[in-house]
């Protein structure tokens, strides 16, 4: 099987096992990776405020209110982050058990005689293993859509606003890694 197949096999069993968790996860995701986004522009204001205030062009507490603002982005981003490890965690001792059910029901119709081989033990262990492991592939392949996306295209987006050239900085810098 290839990655893409198997990712599908694994995404077909959200559907019976936990498909509202696996809903709210990503969208978790999603505000999780546009808040990292958030936050390179809180740091810019307070940089910028901080900056404005020691030329006094600019009141110390306005740089005050920035250092406020990128504290509270801050401690959003680890609120979401702790969230969205919870319920990743979550889903998948869910997602785990949902599959050792699924296992086990398939393993009470074989013959009782088939489990005298070792070669089919080691399947059965096999099988185990693989669906813990499906499911990590699956969580991995579906966090790269909703939590990096949003991250790369929120921060293309925030670059491009500073400067048209910057936006291509994300191109020079993630293209040599996804090859």
């Amino acid at each position: 099987y290839g990655f893409f197949r198997l990712l599908l096999l694994a995404l077909r069993q959200i559907g019976a096992g936990a498909t509202g968790l696996w809903v709210a996860s990503n969208l978790v995701s999603i505000v999780h990776g546009v808040s990292w986004g958030v936050g390179v522009w809180a740091t810019q204001m307070f940089f910028d405020a901080v900056n404005q205030a020691t030329q006094g062009t600019a009141a110390p507490l306005y740089a005050f209110r920035m250092l406020l603002l990128m504290g509270g982005v801050t401690i959003g981003q680890q609120a979401l982050n702790g969230i969205h490890n919870f319920m990743g965690n979550c889903y998948f001792e869910q997602m785990s058990g949902h599959m050792v059910r699924k296992l086990a029901h398939k393993a009470a119709r074989i013959d009782p005689v088939r489990y005298e081989s070792p070669d089919f033990l080691d399947d059965v262990n096999k099988a185990g293993e693989g669906a813990n492991h499906i499911l990590g592939l699956q969580f991995t392949g579906v966090t790269v859509f909703t939590f990096y996306l949003p991250y790369f295209l929120y921060m293309a987006t925030y670059l491009y606003a500073q400067k048209p050239l910057l936006a291509w900085s994300i191109v020079l810098v993630f293209a040599p890694v996804a090859f």
